[in-house]
């Protein structure tokens, strides 16, 4: 058929993620995603491309654990996003144990990286104490609608109008003066 929108032309596109806290259940893992087609009512004889976006996922141990694993790619990218190991030892690693040669551009990406990875290490810490803030001072909001609920229950206000004033549901009011 004519394709004005050319469509066949399109190419195919990997995106390719490394998740660097993985839980354990799936660290060391790389699993592949695609789009595929089924046809669930009918029949069509066309033949269009399902298979032109694919996701790669790298998951990395969270704890640099790469004992259960033998994949040369997974223990590489263990050691260079390791955030505990400095950029000068990561450099050693790199060429030592990986046999990647270090010019001085690849030297200054490891440093680059080793820096970044420390800069977000260091905001997700940050972010971790905020939410952990925030947590806090919802936990403290809802316990002080409840000790309000309950005086109200105390003074014989009727649960559907503590309800709606309260923001609670009629069973947590209930369930408040047991």
């Amino acid at each position: 058929a004519d394709d004005p929108v050319k469509y066949g032309n399109l190419k195919k596109v990997y995106s390719i993620w490394i998740s660097t806290n993985t839980a354990q259940c799936r660290a060391n893992v790389i699993e592949k995603y695609r789009l595929n087609r089924q046809v669930m009512v009918g029949r069509t004889t066309d033949n269009p491309r399902y298979d032109l976006i694919s996701v790669i996922i790298i998951n990395i141990s969270s704890n640099h654990n790469t004992e259960d694993t033998d994949n040369e790619l997974i223990i590489m990218l263990t050691d260079l996003l390791n955030e505990d190991i400095e950029a000068k030892e990561k450099i050693k690693i790199m060429e030592e144990k990986h046999g990647i040669p270090m010019t001085r551009e690849v030297e200054r990406e490891v440093m680059g990286m080793t820096t970044y990875t420390a800069a977000i290490k260091s905001d997700s810490r940050a972010e971790g104490r905020a939410e952990g803030r925030a947590e806090g001072r919802a936990e403290g909001r809802a316990e002080g609608r409840a000790e309000v609920a309950k005086t109200m229950m105390e003074k014989g206000m009727d649960v559907k109008i503590i309800a709606s004033l309260t923001g609670l549901s009629e069973e947590e009011i209930k369930s408040l003066s047991k």
